[in-house]
């Protein structure tokens, strides 16, 4: 199953000190497949949610509307 996925990148999130966001500059949502300007993208979109500690590992593919949804899980998750 792992071999369905290419690495593209490793960083070490316990020791990122600036904001790093991955992914092409021509955005569009991975999630919903909407693209600017039907969508927008500002918002930070967190490749590994904050619950789990990330806080500068951000995504150009995740766009406001679908962040916003996804956000409500992370914090739900948070409060367990």
């Amino acid at each position: 199953m792992l071999d369905q996925y290419k690495k593209v990148a490793e960083i070490n999130i316990s020791k990122a000190s600036r904001k790093t966001t991955h992914g092409q500059k021509a955005r569009f949502c991975r999630f919903c497949k909407k693209s600017h300007p039907k969508v927008s993208f500002n918002d930070d979109a967190h490749n590994i949610p904050k619950s789990l500690g990330n806080r500068f590992l951000l995504s150009n593919h995740e766009c406001d509307n679908c962040n916003k949804l996804f956000g409500k899980y992370d914090k739900t998750w948070q409060n367990i």
